[in-house]
């Protein structure tokens, strides 16, 4: 990917794509099937792991979350989502959930917009009934 799961983002700049097919395709070396089984255990992971991140109170639970996503989206080219999750680790680590608002919900929209791009495009592979 061309930028660095480490760098800032501005939380109101959209115009990051919310997940860059071509490099999930490239990590899969165009196996529809593997791309297939790769984003649906994405969504498994993030639907599982949000729930899990906002009952968390600990920081040191709620940084093995964030640091689980920022991976995750790695994989499959989510660079929005994986950059606001290594904010959120960061944030974790340094400060705890003091001033982390405005992250913790551009992080969850993004992730909410991920996962809805995710199962529009898994439609095109669902078998005709």
């Amino acid at each position: 990917m061309a930028a660095s799961a480490k760098a800032k983002i501005d939380l109101s700049d959209t115009s990051l794509p919310v997940m860059d097919l071509n490099y999930l395709r490239a990590q899969t070396f165009g196996n529809l099937a593997l791309e297939v089984e790769i984003l649906e255990l994405f969504l498994r992971q993030s639907t599982r792991l949000l729930l899990e991140f906002t009952d968390a109170t600990p920081e040191k639970d709620w940084r093995d979350y964030a640091r689980a996503l920022k991976a995750s989206a790695q994989n499959i080219g989510a660079l929005r989502v994986s950059v606001l999750a290594a904010e959120l680790e960061d944030c974790a680590r340094d400060k705890g959930r003091q001033g982390a608002k405005k992250l913790l919900d551009a992080f969850h929209n993004a992730v909410s917009s991920l996962n809805d791009e995710i199962r529009t495009h898994l439609k095109n592979f669902a078998p005709a009934h």
